[in-house]
């Protein structure tokens, strides 16, 4: 008996000896030469407040507050990532229950007769009630629960990035919607003034001062003008059928834009984004996940260890339902098992699980890498359209000097049409710039504001 029980007492204490703690998460190394924020309480605090963060009221474009707001209550994208989230939910509560006993019952009843037709016919019924606990000797189902609970935070987190993300796409299509207007507005002015340079023209020729290239010039510049009229007015199509869909359906809560905003783009603070990986919440969803593969590889490692589990049962028995409770006969039972033994699956598991790891280690770091560059180009971007919007405003009040001047010239007689025609035609040219201009420059800003996870401060 001695000899019996020996292996099963040595093996345990051996491979308790051999077991090695939970491994400690260390951030992987993040770019140099930013102060990284640290600890999970700075990732909290930015994911409470980006829920109340209304970001995009800094532009003052009071379309935009009221449109928002119907577009997150309505967007099926933030309403497909809030499910995937309840399912993470859901899935981390199943983790839960394997650390809990299971309960399960059962209750039958029947009749024998036998098929000679001799004897008599018996009743028989019976109960079973059976309890099973797994024991987590070494820590693979707490390590199973903490990757669940992790993956759960991080598909929370995926519902705030899907915000974010909706957000700067509804921003972009209004403002691409407002450009559209605009410039429809500004080919139709442009058009108009075509219009009296074609009545000039006829009142030329009747006066025998222009020719009929002159006249045939002016129509040209008139077709293809209404052509790209026409290009407009499809563009805005488009960006109409695009917000319908991030409204999903819902009606606009305010008319359509009109014209872009005019005021100045609010400034950000100064300084390079320290608080990013503490702000975005696709960072701290993608770190969450690399902390749970990390979890996981210690469940993989943990499973290999003996296992441990507790079972009883209580049956009854009885010729007739009212005997079910006579009789009980209960078991108790433990089982141990030893995966440890199939040594080469388990070192081939552990390395592949390794491995995972470290590319989860390698993938994280390049989600830090493109965010900090999306926000680094954005900031770029950001003053060199400010320069920009400088020198085309300053071209286009020159051009409509120029304009002014060439029409007076055509009126004594002393240019040709065609002169004041392409003059018309830069003038437009610069409109155009300019207008397209103040577009990048939002659209950029709405990016920017995403990359910065919402806040249009850096150093918040």
């Amino acid at each position: 008996m001695r000899a019996t029980l020996l292996p099963c007492l040595i093996v345990p204490l051996v491979l308790t000896g051999c077991l090695t703690k939970p491994a400690e998460y260390q951030r992987p190394p993040l770019p140099g030469g930013l102060d990284w924020q640290n600890g999970q309480n700075a990732g909290k605090q930015a994911a409470d407040s980006q829920a109340t963060d209304i970001w995009w009221s800094a532009f003052g474009d009071k379309g935009l507050d009221a449109v928002v707001p119907v577009v997150l209550s309505a967007n099926n994208d933030i309403f497909s990532a809030a499910l995937k989230a309840r399912i993470a939910l859901l899935n981390a509560g199943l983790a839960d229950v394997a650390a809990i006993p299971t309960l399960s019952g059962s209750l039958g009843a029947g009749r024998t007769m036998p098929l000679s037709g001799a004897g008599t016919a018996r009743n028989n019924a019976s109960t079973n009630l059976s309890l099973s606990y797994d024991v987590d000797l070494w820590g693979r189902i707490a390590a199973n629960r903490a990757a669940a609970g992790m993956e759960a935070m991080a598909s929370a987190e995926d519902v705030e990035a899907a915000r974010l993300t909706v957000i700067a796409a509804t921003l972009s299509t209004w403002w691409q919607l407002a450009h559209a207007n605009h410039s429809i507005a500004s080919a139709r002015a442009s058009l108009e003034t075509t219009y009296r340079t074609r009545d000039i023209v006829a009142t030329m020729l009747r006066a025998r001062t222009a020719s009929e290239l002159d006249r045939l010039q002016v129509e040209q510049t008139i077709e293809s003008q209404l052509s790209t009229l026409a290009a407009l007015e499809r563009e805005r199509d488009s960006q109409r059928a695009a917000l319908a869909v991030l409204l999903n359906g819902a009606a606009s809560p305010v008319p359509e834009p009109q014209i872009l905003p005019e005021g100045s783009i609010p400034a950000l603070a100064p300084g390079l984004p320290a608080s990013l990986l503490s702000r975005r919440p696709d960072l701290r969803a993608a770190e969450l996940r690399l902390r749970a593969t990390l979890r996981s590889t210690d469940e993989k490692k943990a499973s290999y260890f003996p296992t441990l589990s507790l079972s009883g049962s209580l049956g009854t028995g009885g010729q007739a339902l009212a005997d079910i409770l006579s009789n009980p006969i209960g078991s108790l039972a433990s089982q141990i098992a030893l995966p440890f033994l199939n040594l080469k699956q388990m070192g081939l598991t552990l390395q592949v699980s390794e491995v995972q790891y470290q590319a989860a280690v390698a993938g994280f770091q390049g989600t830090v890498l493109t965010a900090l560059s999306e926000v680094v180009t954005g900031l770029s971007a950001r003053e060199t359209l400010m320069r920009q919007e400088q020198h085309l405003s300053r071209s286009l009040a020159l051009q409509r000097q120029v304009q002014a001047l060439y029409e007076v010239q055509l009126r004594a007689g002393s240019i040709p049409l065609r002169t004041l025609l392409d003059a018309q035609e830069r003038t437009r040219q610069s409109e155009n710039a300019l207008i397209d201009n103040r577009l990048t420059r939002l659209r950029n800003e709405a990016t920017l504001y995403r990359a910065l996870g919402g806040s249009p401060t850096v150093g918040s």
